[in-house]
């Protein structure tokens, strides 16, 4: 299916019409100085692997985006997501040098097969696992929907999901959702063994958002961004999309970096009515609502019992179609003038963070993600940005080379003209 409007969106941009559009970050005309022009009129996209459905976003360079698709998934699916989020794992710890010397070696195995393809090597891929399958259903519709809405094919992407435990400490090449990309007919984005594979939905949607961005934006490292709000956001998440609910808690560490496993955990539930009476002008709580803000107290009692830390901030995001709905937006800001009035230990105050769009914010994020990623190999030094003589690059310390000092803009050289993205 296509998504209405999409067609018409990039329709209007390009013939130079901008969309509506949200400053979300900002980085230097200088900084971008070494992106050429065919990188920078690439489209990125962002796919979002939702607990019951997936969207997908298109981001431009000048900050434009646009909604691509959204396709409903199977009972497979949600038992699946449901399952990767609530995964408790029963292995015993690694305890010897031995069981570490097998994991380092299954690692190695991956790693060389990937260096093997690459070269030219026939080197046949294994299996590709159950929940790989299952996650291909949705993202093979994405692509499909995207690429007719774009009216051009698609050859990567960049992926949010919700924080997945089962699948936390999967290599790249053995994790499902790189799996399910191959199988789609996508590229996945080369990543190291311990770089993410996807960012969480929390994280792409403060994004989305204008909110928590590494500084310069796109540093592999967290340059010049103030300790306090790299420590001491702490982010809930309610994702309601009427069949289901996902609730999680992190670190809101910045974008696009992932937070560590401790501290972080979600859940899910079957959805319902989230209020009882919709022509009713009262607010009415129902027992999902009421199950909603009782699983968010009680995370962000157990977040501060995890980590080690005083006088935090609790964000609280909203995602889904059913998050936009007045009841439980209603309930929400009611606990958090609670919250305010009488604080949780360890926590200053809360904050609800509206984003536009929740059925597509998450995806938004996750394309800004591409983005970057797109044109991580052509960045420019940070010393061009005024942050010193370091590698300026979002995943892996690309983009040594210098341009020289002259924006592309044309502007003064102790200046900077800023974009925002």
């Amino acid at each position: 299916m296509r998504w209405p409007g999409a067609s018409f969106g990039l329709l209007a941009l390009a013939s130079g019409g901008l969309l509506p559009q949200t400053a979300h970050g900002q980085r230097t005309e200088r900084c971008l100085a070494c992106v050429p022009e065919h990188v920078r009129d690439q489209v990125a996209v962002g796919f979002d692997l939702g607990q019951s459905y997936g969207t997908s976003v298109a981001y431009f360079h000048n900050g434009s985006a646009i909604n691509l698709a959204k396709v409903t998934a199977s009972p497979n699916y949600k038992a699946l997501m449901k399952h990767a989020t609530q995964f408790v794992n029963d292995d015993p710890p690694l305890t010897n040098d031995s069981q570490y010397a097998g994991q380092y070696l299954q690692q190695f195995i991956q790693s060389a097969t990937r260096y093997l393809r690459m070269l030219g090597f026939r080197v046949s891929p294994p299996d590709p696992s159950e929940a790989a399958i299952v996650l291909t259903e949705v993202i093979s519709s994405l692509k499909e929907d995207s690429e007719a809405a774009l009216g051009m094919p698609i050859a990567r992407v960049s992926v949010t999901a919700p924080w997945l435990r089962a699948w936390q400490d999967a290599a790249p090449d053995a994790h499902p959702i790189n799996e399910a990309l191959l199988l789609a007919g996508l590229t996945p984005f080369p990543v190291e063994p311990e770089q993410q594979v996807y960012i969480t939905e929390t994280q792409a949607i403060l994004a989305a958002s204008g909110r928590q961005f590494c500084q310069p934006f796109g540093s592999s490292e967290h340059v010049g961004q103030d300790e306090d709000a790299a420590q001491n956001h702490v982010a809930f998440l309610i994702s309601y999309t009427g069949d289901t609910v996902y609730t999680g808690i992190q670190s809101a560490i910045c974008f696009p970096h992932n937070p560590q496993n401790k501290g972080t955990r979600g859940r899910m539930a079957k959805g319902g009515n989230i209020f009882t009476d919709k022509a009713s002008t009262q607010v009415s709580w129902s027992d999902e609502t009421m199950a909603i803000i009782e699983d968010m107290l009680e995370d962000f009692i157990w977040y501060n019992q995890q980590v080690a830390g005083s006088n935090r901030t609790g964000l609280i995001l909203f995602a889904g179609e059913g998050s936009g709905l007045p009841a439980l937006q209603d309930a929400t800001r009611g606990m958090v003038e609670l919250f305010n009035s009488d604080t949780i230990q360890g926590y200053r105050g809360f904050q609800v963070i509206r984003s536009d769009g929740t059925n597509f914010a998450a995806a938004k994020g996750a394309a800004m993600w591409s983005r970057l990623r797109l044109e991580a190999a052509h960045y420019c030094r940070t010393s061009e940005c005024g942050q010193g003589d370091q590698p300026f690059s979002p995943l892996d310390g690309l983009g040594q080379e210098s341009c020289g000092s002259t924006p592309r803009s044309g502007q003064h050289d102790d200046e900077d003209t800023w974009l925002d993205i």
